[in-house]
């Protein structure tokens, strides 16, 4: 059953503790602790515990990420993502960080294939009346991509999309038309001008097949199927957790004005 905000870390922890598998929408929990305490249940009980990034089930991402694993882009340079719309009424307990930013946190550390080690943000407030409507964040990760996200709820228009820039050239989402692009850099490179200035150069870009579908019916069921064969789960309880842990270290950072470096979490 659908449950207000946080009880569900009341209801899945009994059910974990029951040894019940238990699906949760994203983000896991408010804290790190709350969100831990979920993880350790289900560890101890041997129980499925899934994470409702439900992003991840979005077809147009689903066939990035496949081809990214494919070796479609030999390094990864950056990921950026834009999540932006009108501010929603009813949310009034948290800000954009915790609501909707844990879903790019997600995402850019899924497509990269690590995890950050430093974080920077910054954040604003203006229509809100108790948290943040904006946000900025820069991850570092180890192997040396960036990932960048926007989240926002000032834009007058909902806007969801991703861009991955690597060594063969640049993928790009768009969440909300379920579409994938591939862009390439000509290799004999000509300059265009405008105007006799400002040299631009344009790429050469193509439009990827994917197969629409509804994201929330996959997620459920990819969850259905890890219950009927015991695993393992599409976004683990520990996915879910460290979404929570980025997005709270970038609140913090734009708190203090620095970048944080990361800390290991007690979970693989």
């Amino acid at each position: 059953p659908a449950t207000a905000r946080w009880s569900e870390v009341g209801v899945a922890g009994a059910a974990l503790e029951r040894g019940v598998a238990a699906l949760v929408e994203k983000p896991l929990a408010g804290t790190v602790e709350d969100g831990l305490a979920l993880v350790r249940a289900a560890e101890r009980h041997g129980a499925l515990l899934q994470v409702g990034h439900i992003e991840r089930f979005n077809p147009a991402v689903q066939e990035l990420s496949r081809r990214l694993r494919a070796g479609a882009l030999s390094r990864i340079f950056s990921v950026k993502t834009v999540r932006g719309g009108p501010l929603p009424e009813r949310i009034r307990d948290v800000g954009v960080t915790v609501d909707i930013g844990t879903h790019d946190v997600d995402i850019i550390c899924h497509l990269v294939g690590e995890r950050p080690v430093r974080a920077y943000g910054e954040r604003t407030q203006h229509v809100h009346t108790a948290h943040e409507d904006l946000l900025y964040g820069l991850l570092a990760f180890p192997g040396g991509a960036l990932g960048q996200l926007d989240v926002n709820w000032l834009t007058p228009e909902k806007q969801r999309r991703i861009t991955v820039l690597g060594e063969e050239g640049m993928f790009q989402v768009d969440y909300l038309s379920q579409s994938l692009t591939f862009t390439r850099g000509a290799r004999e490179l000509a300059a265009a001008y405008l105007d006799g200035y400002a040299p631009t150069f344009a790429g050469e870009t193509a439009t990827l097949p994917v197969t629409p579908a509804e994201p929330l019916r996959r997620e459920l069921d990819a969850f259905f199927e890890a219950v009927r064969s015991g695993g393992p789960v599409a976004v683990t309880g520990a996915e879910g957790l460290w979404a929570v842990a980025l997005a709270q270290t970038l609140l913090r950072s734009a708190t203090e004005h620095r970048p944080i470096e990361i800390q290991p979490l007690e979970v693989a």
